[in-house]
C-alpha cells in the first residue's frame, strides 16, 4: 500500500511541475511591471495623476508604450530614464534621489557658505579684531 501513495504522490508532483511550468507568468509580469511604472509616471496632461489613474488618450499611449518597452526587455530604470529625458523631473510623481540631494544638501551648503563668509570677515579685519560691537566696549 505505501508504495502505490508514494507512486500516487510522485505522479501528482510531476504532473502538477509539468502544469506550472506551462503556466505563463511573462503576461502577469509585464502587467505589474508596466502598472509600477505607470504609477510612478505623471500624466502629462492630468494634474497630478499618474499614467496608471489617467483615463486620457495621452496617458493611455505612455501606458503602451511602457508596456512595449517592459516586453523588449528594458530595465525599470532605463524605462524611467525616457521619460525624464522627454519631460524633466516633473514627469515622476515621486522624486527621485538628485531632487532630494538638492533639498537636503542645500542647507547644508548655506551653513558652510556663511561659515567661510565669517572667516573672511575675520581676516580681512585683522588679528585680534572682533568686529565693531567689540571696539565700543
Amino acid at each position: 500500500m505505501t508504495g502505490r501513495v508514494a507512486l500516487v504522490v510522485a505522479t501528482v508532483a510531476v504532473v502538477g511541475a509539468l502544469a506550472v511550468a506551462q503556466f505563463d507568468t511573462s503576461t502577469a509580469t509585464t502587467f505589474a511591471r508596466t502598472e509600477h511604472l505607470a504609477e510612478q509616471i505623471r500624466c502629462p496632461v492630468c494634474d497630478g495623476v499618474s499614467v496608471a489613474g489617467s483615463p486620457s488618450d495621452t496617458a493611455r499611449a505612455i501606458w503602451d508604450d511602457i508596456a512595449d518597452r517592459v516586453d523588449r526587455g528594458e530595465s525599470d530604470e532605463q524605462i524611467i530614464g525616457v521619460y525624464v529625458d522627454r519631460y524633466g523631473d516633473w514627469i515622476l510623481l515621486t522624486p527621485g534621489s538628485r531632487g532630494a540631494r538638492v533639498v537636503l544638501g542645500l542647507p547644508l551648503l548655506v551653513i558652510v557658505a556663511a561659515l567661510v563668509a565669517l572667516r573672511l570677515r575675520r581676516r580681512a579685519l585683522g588679528p585680534g579684531v572682533e568686529g565693531p560691537m567689540e571696539e565700543r566696549s
